[in-house]
């Protein structure tokens, strides 16, 4: 899946997703400058409150859950998550999940959201499909150290079109 020209792997946890994304620095590391009629003004860097930032990175997991639609009734649901946290003026998450239903049917979504470092919690949204019925949602994660250094939480969602409803846990760690 791809998003505003982010990308993460094709689902190989040995590999690091491939997630990029503009800097807004120059080639040689210098900021960026903007050109006015007054001559050339250097900008300042947007970023700067985030850029040391400890939680930016790769992070892999799960998530489980159970899900109810006018089609299938009540079924669990789990799979796996990728999330990647990167510094453009705030700590912003991009990822995916994908998973199925016990009997199957695939569920795939993009996650998109901020990370606040000063309260250690997530806060996203995903959009995606339950086989190719649109369905999205949101998540919600807090920050641990103990016993191992990890983000979880909880998530919902809706699927209008088949009356879906759906809730449960993901966790991710390094």
């Amino acid at each position: 899946m791809a998003c505003d020209g982010r990308s993460i792997g094709a689902g190989d946890p040995s590999v690091d997703g491939g997630m990029s994304h503009d800097g807004g620095e120059s080639l040689d590391g210098s900021p960026p400058v903007v050109v006015h009629d007054a001559g050339v003004i250097p900008t300042a860097d947007a970023a700067a409150g985030c850029e040391g930032s400890p939680v930016q990175g790769t992070w892999r997991g799960s998530f489980t859950g159970e899900v109810t639609s006018s089609i299938t009734g009540t079924m669990m649901v789990q799979g796996t998550v990728q999330l990647e946290i990167y510094c453009e003026e705030s700590l912003l998450v991009h990822g995916i999940m994908e998973g199925s239903e016990q009997s199957g049917v695939p569920f795939e979504a993009e996650v998109d959201g901020e990370y606040d470092e000063v309260l250690q919690r997530m806060f996203a949204t995903w959009d995606g499909t339950v086989s190719v019925v649109p369905a999205n949602g949101s998540l919600q994660g807090t920050m641990s150290e103990n016993p191992q250094e990890r983000i979880w939480g909880t998530w919902q969602g809706t699927s209008p079109d088949v009356d879906g409803t759906g809730y449960g846990q993901w966790v991710v760690s390094r």
